[in-house]
């Protein structure tokens, strides 16, 4: 600034922080204590200034946060209401062409239990084919699956 552009203004402070000012007043690169006073109240104007854009920055960002994720959970959903579908459709086929009876079912459910909980739900087909794979006469090779 300009002398020419400079107000003078009194103001009435507490001696402890006329104090603590004018020992920082070094470390702060000012000469004076009217220029120690004027960054003062430019650091603190630009604070409230980044305070009051950042609430507004906050908010655009939590409400774009707030529909991806809206969206996202939408997708999740379709995606695992077709996969339920797929699976009662499966579960279906597969009641209509082997008779087994509800032991045999409940049975089949515990296993798949287990097995989906064992292996945190990344079970390898060729695991689930060697315990479902019956040899016929002819085959003699055991290690198909190993």
């Amino acid at each position: 600034m300009h002398k020419n552009e400079m107000q003078r203004v009194s103001l009435l402070l507490d001696s402890e922080l006329v104090k603590k000012a004018d020992q920082a007043q070094g470390s702060a690169g000012v000469s004076s204590r009217n220029q120690f006073v004027g960054k003062a109240i430019e650091h603190y104007l630009a604070e409230l200034t980044a305070t009051d854009n950042s609430s507004a920055l906050v908010e655009l960002l939590s409400s774009a946060i707030e529909k991806a994720t809206e969206n996202t959970y939408t997708k999740v959903a379709n995606a695992l209401f077709r996969y339920a579908v797929f699976i009662d459709m499966m579960m279906r086929l597969t009641g209509d062409q082997f008779e087994i009876t509800p032991a045999e079912w409940a049975e089949r459910e515990r296993e798949s239990y287990n097995n989906v909980r064992r292996t945190r739900g990344k079970i390898s087909i060729a695991e689930a084919l060697k315990h479902s794979y019956i040899p016929s006469e002819e085959d003699d090779s055991d290690e198909i699956w190993d």
